[in-house]
């Protein structure tokens, strides 16, 4: 044993010799490339899943410099770095302050991804020397499970890893698993070796060939492309051509019987969006089986859980939502410096759209305003500006919500066809580089000839969101029309937002009108000229406009007791008690708080409240669907809302439920309902639209 580990030390100082290697530099330097410069990767990787075992060689081409960095998983052992030239120098370092000085800004690599990277400086002795490639070797042993992963469509759990294992192979470039220069695009010739059965997918133009042992793949990326990614497994593979596109799906043999309906999906969603946009950027589309329960959009290829493909509406959903990321965020690139701009422009064309397609659009909205009522408070509230990725509740409602109401306000603003015709130009203009907010809105200025400076610093730029308050001043008759007079303020904190806002005007006859108001001051005078006295005045009845909601006009909801809310725990003391408060997802308890969760509270109140919400109750037993059901053999989530504050009332004699199912409740956040026969879900209830709203008057 002391022998083996003298031979390898041996071996790794005359490689670290050589190179003029140092493991503490006394000056750590970006490298010199070109801003914008693209390089060139030639890269062959073998990979032995049993073995959890990657060996990567390759050649990074670039313009001529004499200094360069990469960075690489920690795990890795490399066993070459060649320049060509003699006088090669080698720095290592990890330090977290280091890493911040190399301003990387990407999505993928957030901070705990960086505390397992290594920065390699590579320079030479004599700086008029300069040096235009890096020959790297490489090995990694890949031994993450990659189990603490967890994906919905309210928050991301878990720092993706890379892992290779029998499952499988899930490896994504912002992990490192190949040597890595940050801060520029880059074309890529790959070619993977891997065990039979195995199967790998990666971006760009696939072609495959085999030998006795082993299946191996190529891919040739010829766009610029922020980085690499790789999944495998053994898949049963379905491909088809469509107008030009390889579609296909690459399942495991359980989920194989899926495949016709996500191709037939697959190619109804290239063409809606081919429609609306520019020609599909890529020549595939695959949808990939990970064995993780994953929610990625890759370039020409989308990565979704075992678990996540199995469910029915998948297909009406994410599934759209990923293949449009390809025109954003996939081949017009993020500038994460000034916000990410491309998760709200795909909720607004791909979830949005489903649902007003459904005549829905008006809940999307009312549920996007909602969400921040219930997640956002001024502790945890940034700038759209400041979002990169979504971590939690606040971070999805600002970057996904907010974001998606923005867009369609900015439709609004300019008008549909110019709006449309300004995406055309972008997704033209930047293919394949990245853009950012001031980019859209150079195009849509250009397009729709309105200065848009302050519309894009109050909701990008600004925290926050206007709340309104509305007063009837008089109405009275003025030759043949009536005048009304309202003052309209805005009571948030900050400067005054300057945006028009619908409005609703019903006359005594039933009949109404739609206005649009400018406002602009703290405190404004409305005046407006009518055909018919008016009984009723409705400021953005439809919430086409992202603001702050009253109490008043808020239903209750699950979402009003997770995320940052604090709560307090009451109820009968049981021996459920403390099982469900160490099962709930929020921990911020206080005794003060106005939203009371209660445990297992007296039968008679929850039959009351289910009578109250039209429920057939007789004795202590539940009539759902034509289904008698006894209370006791029930589990029910009640949210309500009464003169003291809102309340969820949990009822339950079923010692698994809080522990199997609290954890996981933030997914049913925007039900008032829920009602559970052992593990069957029953009832999933959700109360639209508020019953009354300050903003609403009545003369």
């Amino acid at each position: 044993m002391g022998k083996k580990r003298l031979f390898t030390f041996f071996i790794l100082f005359l490689f670290f010799n050589t190179l003029g290697f140092s493991l503490t530099p006394k000056k750590f330097e970006e490298h010199l490339l070109k801003k914008g410069e693209i390089l060139k990767y030639s890269m062959k990787v073998k990979i032995i899943p049993k073995l959890n075992f990657l060996q990567g060689n390759l050649t990074i081409s670039f313009g001529p410099i004499n200094k360069i960095i990469f960075l690489l998983d920690r795990r890795a052992m490399i066993s070459k770095v060649s320049t060509g030239l003699r006088g090669t120098r080698i720095t290592v370092i990890s330090d977290e302050k280091t890493l911040k000085g190399l301003n990387i800004n990407y999505e993928e690599m957030d901070k705990e991804t960086l505390k397992n990277a290594k920065v390699y400086q590579v320079t030479l002795d004599e700086e008029k020397d300069k040096f235009s490639h890096l020959d790297i070797s490489y090995k990694i042993l890949v031994k993450d499970s990659g189990n603490n992963i967890s994906f919905s469509h309210l928050k991301k759990e878990g720092r993706p890893v890379s892992v290779i294992d029998r499952r499988g192979i899930f490896l994504t470039f912002g992990n490192l698993w190949y040597p890595f220069v940050p801060g520029h695009l880059a074309k890529y010739n790959l070619e993977v070796s891997v065990p039979k059965p195995y199967k790998v997918v990666s971006e760009g133009i696939m072609g495959r060939s085999s030998d006795a042992f082993n299946n191996i793949f190529f891919f040739n990326i010829d766009n610029p492309i922020e980085g690499i990614d790789l999944a495998g497994g053994d898949y049963i593979i379905s491909e088809e051509t469509h107008n030009g596109i390889k579609v296909g799906t690459y399942f495991f043999i359980k989920e194989a019987n899926l495949s016709p309906v996500y191709l037939k999906k697959t190619k109804a969603y290239i063409e809606l969006y081919e429609k609306i946009f520019t020609k599909y950027p890529f020549s595939k589309f695959l949808v990939v089986e990970n064995f993780l329960q994953t929610g990625y959009g890759m370039p020409s290829f989308t990565l979704l859980g075992n678990r996540v493909i199995r469910l029915p509406f998948i297909v009406d959903t994410s599934l759209g939502h990923e293949i449009l990321h390809n025109w954003w965020g996939n081949s017009v690139y993020v500038d994460y410096s000034g916000g990410n701009w491309c998760e709200g422009l795909t909720v607004f064309y791909a979830d949005y759209l489903y649902s007003d397609m459904k005549g829905k659009g008006k809940s999307y909205r009312f549920q996007i305003l909602k969400d921040y009522y219930s997640y956002v408070t001024p502790d945890n509230e940034i700038a759209i500006k400041d979002f990169r990725s979504r971590v939690d509740e606040a971070t999805r409602t600002i970057g996904y919500g907010k974001s998606m109401m923005f867009f369609y306000m900015l439709r609004n603003l300019v008008g549909k066809e110019n709006f449309e015709t300004g995406l055309r130009r972008f997704a033209i203009k930047y293919k394949f580089k990245r853009a950012s907010f001031d980019n859209i809105r150079e195009i849509m200025e250009d397009i729709s000839d309105k200065n848009l400076d302050n519309f894009f610093y109050q909701w990008i730029y600004k925290k926050g969101a206007p709340q309104f308050k509305v007063e009837f001043e008089k109405q009275y008759k003025s030759g043949q029309y009536y005048i009304l007079k309202l003052k309209i303020s805005q009571i948030q904190s900050g400067e005054p937002y300057i945006m028009d806002v619908p409005a609703l005007i019903v006359a005594e006859d039933g009949s109404s009108t739609k206005h649009t108001l400018s406002l602009y001051e703290r405190e404004q005078e409305v005046i407006l000229q009518l055909t018919k006295k008016a009984s009723g005045f409705y400021l953005d009845p439809d919430y086409e406009v992202f603001r702050k909601l009253y109490d008043q006009e808020v239903p209750p909801s699950i979402s009003l007791f997770i995320g940052k809310n604090k709560i307090q725990i009451s109820g009968e003391k049981n021996r459920f008690d403390s099982e469900i408060a160490d099962s709930f997802p929020n921990k911020n308890f206080d005794k003060s708080s106005t939203r009371i969760v209660v445990i297992n509270p007296k039968k008679e109140i929850v039959l009351e409240k289910l009578k109250e919400l039209g429920f057939s109750v007789r004795g202590e037993s539940l009539n759902i669907d034509g289904m008698e059901y006894d209370l006791k053999d029930l589990s029910i989530i009640l949210t309500t809302k009464e003169a003291s504050g809102f309340y969820m009332l949990i009822s339950t004699s079923n010692f698994s439920f809080p522990s199997s199912l609290l954890p996981k409740i933030i997914h049913y956040g925007k039900y008032g309902l829920l009602i559970w026969d052992k593990n069957q879900n029953l009832i999933k209830k959700v109360e639209l639209f508020p019953k009354n709203s300050p903003l609403s008057i009545k003369f």
